[in-house]
């Protein structure tokens, strides 16, 4: 887990595939990139669609986003 103490961030890529390894039920995984619930700007937008497709060539079956849409 990624900086658990600070409501957490998205996990490695690789402690995504050592759970799928061991854990045989659907896999969301939870995708921020930063503290708050809010996305920065566009380059932070662009980071989480980057990890949102490496995820989903990972066989996950969803992303869990903690943001709001407009405020």
């Amino acid at each position: 887990m990624r900086e658990i103490e600070g409501d957490g961030l998205a996990p490695s890529l690789d402690l995504v595939r050592a759970l799928q390894a061991e854990i045989p039920l659907p896999l969301r995984v939870m995708v921020r990139e930063s503290h708050g619930f809010g996305i920065s700007g566009p380059e932070e937008l662009r980071r989480l669609q980057r990890t949102i497709a490496m995820l989903a060539d990972l066989g996950v079956d969803g992303a869990v986003v903690g943001f709001a849409r407009d405020g």
